[in-house]
């Protein structure tokens, strides 16, 4: 049940040892996980992590969009109440 939440220290990611095993073998450059359900993108060296977060109504819902060919993350706030999209934020894919 390990997990890499967004406000993980270098201490904390030290005692991941397997984020460690992961990193080290070498064969990986972007890994899409869930499980925190909290948002993320966070690079470590070579390895990128990414966490499309959650739609659930009391846990800041929204999703992501992953364009590979343009190189960006798309996130999407959802509204609550109504589900609508109510906001958008773009990043470069590193």
């Amino acid at each position: 049940m390990m997990g890499v939440y967004p406000g993980d220290s270098d201490v904390i990611l030290a005692a991941n040892h397997r984020l460690h095993r992961l990193y080290s073998e070498g064969h990986y450059r972007l890994v899409v996980s869930g499980h925190t359900h909290q948002r993320m993108l966070r690079s470590l060296g070579h390895l990128t992590l990414v966490n499309a977060g959650t739609l659930r109504r009391d846990g800041a819902p929204g999703f992501l969009l992953l364009d590979f060919e343009a190189r960006r993350l798309h996130a999407f706030d959802l509204s609550p109440g109504t589900g609508a999209v109510a906001g958008e934020k773009t990043a470069p894919l590193p």
